[in-house]
């Protein structure tokens, strides 16, 4: 039954998730398919949203943790993560000048001419190819911390370091679904699709991202608690050797 948990939690729930919204929005299924990514303006539909909402758990999270931490290096790792999250979570708002838009009765128009025309700049991700690289180092990431740590555990190799990082097994499926997603909605958007359903312009990763968001939320979430048994562990041993002097 644990196992059966872990399986719902790590793959099962996100992929039916992300799964819904994809037959959602790529088929209009009743009519809908606004409600995942509106014609106005993506940023608005529910899957940028569900990225906004897993962001904003590891916002808490973190915090919480940092709240918790009293030796300085490990309130230093949670201080990064909380900090890398909000910069996270006010990229994807866009600094909150599309809601800053939406307020002003601004049109796509509009706001098309003025970020292809007037060079506005409305986050930092979008600018150039560095969206493309920043994607390249999530998918190093995932491979040094969570799919090596994983096959060198399976091979029964011993590093004192290692089980510091290495998550769960269930983590793989969670990649391996994250993946068959992705390629399913490169294909459906090229061959299936309803062809009036444009608002996400083929940027079909933002179904990707939900997964890479609720991979790292999934991560810290089981790796804060280990640090945090090792912030006690810290504090006993120098309170040990203090009453020793």
């Amino acid at each position: 039954m644990n196992n059966l948990k872990e399986h719902i939690i790590h793959w099962i729930s996100p992929s039916f998730v992300v799964g819904i919204c994809m037959y959602i929005y790529f088929f209009d299924t009743l009519g809908m398919s606004h409600l995942i990514a509106p014609e106005y303006n993506r940023e608005f539909g529910l899957i940028e949203n569900i990225q906004l909402l897993i962001i904003l758990a590891i916002i808490f999270v973190s915090f919480k943790k940092l709240t918790k931490a009293k030796t300085k290096s490990i309130k230093l790792v949670f201080a990064l993560i909380l900090v890398g999250s909000i910069l996270i979570f006010l990229e994807e708002i866009d600094y909150g000048l599309h809601y800053y838009d939406y307020f002003l009765g601004k049109s796509n128009e509009q706001i098309s001419i003025e970020f292809s025309h007037k060079n506005s700049i409305r986050n930092i991700h979008n600018q150039g190819n560095l969206l493309h690289y920043i994607k390249l180092l999530a998918y190093i990431s995932l491979g040094l911390i969570v799919v090596i740590p994983i096959v060198l555990k399976r091979l029964s190799y011993r590093n004192k370091y290692l089980n510091y990082i290495v998550p769960q097994h269930y983590f793989i499926y969670t990649i391996m679904s994250m993946t068959f997603i992705n390629r399913a909605a490169l294909y459906i958007d090229e061959f299936l699709k309803n062809n009036d359903i444009n608002s996400l312009n083929s940027n079909v990763s933002e179904f990707e991202e939900v997964f890479i968001y609720y991979i790292v939320f999934l991560y810290i979430l089981e790796k804060s608690s280990l640090l945090l048994t090792f912030d006690r562990f810290e504090i006993m041993k120098k309170n040990t050797v203090t009453n020793k002097d």
